[in-house]
């Protein structure tokens, strides 16, 4: 039964990459690494065709290549492919010439196997910054329409102060580009900001927080959240490596909770791609 906070449709993606592709870990032998992300990708599957839930999964084309009987399933079963970079390297550490080798080779790695356009794009650890602007006409000229790269609050590793927490265009911080920019949602609070939607900050907080938090924009400006998954993320068993203590609590604190919040948020909440959701507004 339908009820009414799914008047508003939401945002469902998934960072395809495996586990040993996370930012923060250093000095994995990626050779011989332990291979879960076909299983893990099955489980979602599997979970998003029992609510009816379709996503943009962001695939990484290196993964891709490996795996292209995997990136046709997923895309057969009526999810967007986007595209997560060919090699998973933090933007504002490469020059643009390298970004455009980049983002250009993942591009057409994955329009191979799929046989469709690829137009969405999410930077790999929200490395779209201050930093790396210069990065949006690239992927303009490359031929992306879609982004979800600019996390809209500062941290160690990424975001961007200040930047709008609802869809807005990126000539705002790059006049030469044109995107349509999907922030990750973050729940602002006079001058405190809560990110809820994905990855560490997802698995940290209650379900019912994050549950009350989607209800209160529904309610109050009809406004839709940008939810993000990894893989790993709903795996108990993705193998632990040695960290310092600060980013071993933001990789791993969570992930045996995490399967169990996401169905609870698809019997409340409808989801669906970014693709999608731009569709239905155009058609609106």
């Amino acid at each position: 039964m339908r009820n009414n906070y799914q008047s508003v449709t939401n945002v469902m993606c998934v960072d395809l990459e495996e586990w040993y592709n996370i930012n923060l870990a250093h000095g994995i032998d990626k050779e011989n690494a332990e291979k879960r992300v076909e299983g893990n990708v099955d489980r979602l599957l599997e979970l998003f065709d029992k609510y009816d839930v379709r996503a943009t999964f962001f695939v990484v084309g290196s993964i891709a290549e490996e795996y292209p009987g995997m990136v046709k399933k997923i895309s057969e079963a009526g999810h967007e492919i986007g595209c997560h970079s060919y090699a998973h390297q933090l933007i504002y550490k490469q020059s643009p010439a390298e970004f455009k080798e980049d983002v250009s080779k993942a591009k057409k790695a994955l329009e191979e196997i799929i046989g469709k356009e690829v137009i969405s794009y999410r930077a790999p650890s929200w490395s779209i910054t201050e930093e790396s602007f210069w990065a949006l006409k690239i992927l303009d000229e490359v031929g992306y329409r879609i982004d979800s790269s600019i996390f809209p609050m500062k941290t160690f590793l990424y975001g961007v102060s200040g930047a709008p927490t609802s869809v807005y265009n990126t000539s705002l911080f790059n006049k030469e580009s044109d995107l349509k920019e999907f922030p990750p949602s973050v729940y602002k609070l006079g001058w405190f900001t809560l990110p809820y939607a994905g990855g560490t900050y997802l698995r940290y907080l209650p379900c019912f927080v994050i549950s009350a938090i989607m209800k209160t924009k529904i309610k109050k400006k009809n406004e839709l959240s940008v939810m993000y998954i990894h893989p790993w993320e709903i795996d108990p068993k993705t193998p632990r490596i040695r960290m310092n203590l600060r980013d071993h609590m933001i990789t791993y604190w969570g992930i045996r909770g995490n399967y169990r919040k996401l169905k609870k948020l698809f019997t409340t909440f409808k989801f669906d791609s970014l693709e999608n959701v731009i569709k239905r507004e155009a058609q609106s």
